[in-house]
């Protein structure tokens, strides 16, 4: 008998049991035999159900026995139930068996992903996951790291400058962390029509913080804040050799975490073309893609005051982007991704304000990591206020060439190699020279590459599954914009080398356990000196380690 079968038999049961005038010649025997024959209770419980009605009958002296229970046990077989013990088995039957029964049906139909007939088309449609995730995570840092070196420009501007922010500007290089982080979140999806999905994802986090969803625990008890990071309508056609896409969704791209932190999504509208593709051969060997998308950064609207030297500034600031790539199977276990894509970001420049105005506020950007070269566009004269405010100093225009080869030829195994690189081509030394000074000396910090290998089980979903990662990474501090790439490699952010070492196994469907030690060093330090003025050994160094567990449903 079907699972939807079963469904429909205890739902005519529990009626037949609520109203049993409705079914006068149907006796208690009748629907324990019906459970028993059908599979739906063992016979075990149906045994344990005659055991009770017998030792009330007893205590009736004028009703006749029942069947022993070595009898029930052959045949689940009841000849003779008098009236009041159909009452008691009613009784029994609806709290004890009915409510285990439907929890059973409700479960085995989510599990099993019964349809419900009679029940509307879109419950159908509807797909409902997430993922909660919690983290240890270690920073260590050497006893010889410099201290008082790494300023954190998003709470210097947030004051005004670095003597407003005061303790506040200077960011911990010296002595060890240990905290506690969680990460949830919840994602619902649904298809109104062929080919088109809705999704939405809430999830924990700052919502100044475009590249971590993480929550760190230890803010005496206050609740934790929420927000959307998903909120799209993506259409594809049948064979899906076309896809739109407009909302808040997930990277588009084919990409690693050298440019784009895990945790990025991306708002405004893409689009893909896969001219290969067909009806007939959804996958073909070649697979050649474009993709275009338009991203607006930040919107910027701003009134022209009385005494405005220079003219604010109006234009957003957006992303552009395009990436030709190709997928190419030599055979059912070898699989190549290879990709060109440019990225174009337009009015993030910081502009220099006039002597004591604010109206060039808005080039500054909303947030930073570290790594990327910063001027101060707050200018002011002698008498004037020393307020600071710390804009980009290089343009952006990144050219990006990544590399994907998996090999699934193993048994149960799968192996991959990764490798990314990308170089700033708006970069210009002299250029940012002239913005920030001569007290400075701007080395060539336009490149960045990343080289990776991973093996493990080809699946990652069920208890035994296992993978490892090891990753080189070097990166310069103005390849590409700090705000949006890894937030855990050094402090976050560019101008980081090292190693990343990850492994990963399932201790039970769904649960995982996941250790990560990370090592990263700065590439280009500041000049620190000792009290006779030599040059120190300066750079930043921090080993963190990350402890997860996490569930998926």
């Amino acid at each position: 008998m079907t699972s939807k079968n079963n469904m429909a038999v205890v739902a005519g049961l529990t009626a037949l049991l609520v109203q049993p005038q409705v079914f006068a010649d149907v006796t208690a025997t009748d629907i324990l035999n019906i459970l028993v024959d059908e599979g739906i209770l063992s016979q075990e419980k149906a045994l344990a159900l005659v055991e009770k009605v017998r030792e009330r009958e007893q205590r009736a002296a004028s009703e006749p026995p029942l069947e022993t229970a070595a009898q029930a046990a052959n045949s689940v077989r009841v000849p003779y139930i008098p009236s009041h013990v159909k009452n008691e088995i009613k009784t029994t039957v609806r709290e004890e068996v009915i409510d285990e029964l439907q929890g059973n049906v409700v479960r085995r139909a989510r599990e099993e992903g019964w349809g419900i007939e009679g029940a509307p088309a879109w419950v159908n449609r509807i797909t409902l996951s997430g993922d909660v995730r919690m983290r240890y995570e270690g920073r260590f840092f050497p006893s010889d790291n410099p201290d008082n070196v790494f300023f954190d420009i998003n709470d210097i501007n947030d004051a005004g400058g670095v003597d407003a922010a005061g303790r506040d500007s200077l960011v911990n290089t010296v002595d060890d962390r240990h905290r506690l982080r969680t990460r949830a979140r919840l994602r619902l999806t649904m298809a109104p029509a062929e080919g088109v999905e809705v999704g939405v994802r809430l999830l924990t986090g700052n919502e100044g913080n475009p590249v971590s969803a993480n929550q760190t625990m230890g803010n005496f008890g206050r609740k934790w804040a929420s927000s959307f990071d998903l909120a799209y309508i993506n259409y594809r056609t049948p064979a899906g050799g076309l896809e739109l896409s407009g909302g808040r969704f997930s990277n588009p791209w084919l990409h690693t975490n050298l440019i784009w932190d895990n945790d990025m999504t991306f708002e405004g509208v893409n689009a893909s073309y896969f001219p290969l593709r067909s009806v007939d051969d959804m996958s073909p060997r070649w697979d050649p893609y474009i993709k275009l998308g338009a991203f607006p950064l930040q919107e910027i609207n701003q009134a022209v005051l009385p005494g405005d030297v220079f003219e604010p500034p109006n234009d957003d600031k957006w992303l552009y982007a395009a990436q030709l790539g190709n997928s190419f199977s030599f055979s059912e276990d070898s699989r190549l991704q290879l990709a060109l894509t440019y990225y174009y970001f337009d009015g993030v420049l910081g502009e220099d304000n006039a002597v004591n105005q604010d109206g060039r506020d808005a080039t500054a950007s909303p947030f930073y990591q570290f790594g990327n070269t910063l001027q101060n566009i707050a200018l002011a004269d002698d008498g004037g206020s020393q307020r600071e405010l710390f804009a980009l100093a290089s343009e952006f225009e990144l050219a990006n060439l990544t590399m994907r080869y998996d090999y699934t030829g193993f048994e149960k195994h799968r192996m991959s190699v990764i490798a990314d690189g990308v170089v700033n081509l708006a970069f210009d030394g002299d250029d940012i020279q002239s913005r920030i000074g001569e007290g400075f000396v701007v080395p060539d910090r336009d490149t960045g590459y990343q080289l990776g290998f991973e093996f493990g089980t080809k699946s990652m979903s069920r208890w035994g599954d296992w993978r490892t990662t090891l990753q080189y990474r070097y990166l310069e501090g103005d390849a590409v914009l700090d705000a949006f790439t890894d937030s855990n490699f050094l402090l976050g952010g560019t101008n980081a080398k090292g190693y990343v070492l990850r492994g990963e196994m399932y201790l039970t469907d769904r649960v995982s356990l996941a250790l990560r030690w990370i090592s990263g060093e700065e590439i280009d330090a500041a000049d620190v000196f000792d009290d006779d003025g030599r040059v120190l050994e300066s750079d930043v160094e921090v080993d963190t380690v990350h402890v997860d567990v996490q569930a998926k449903f």
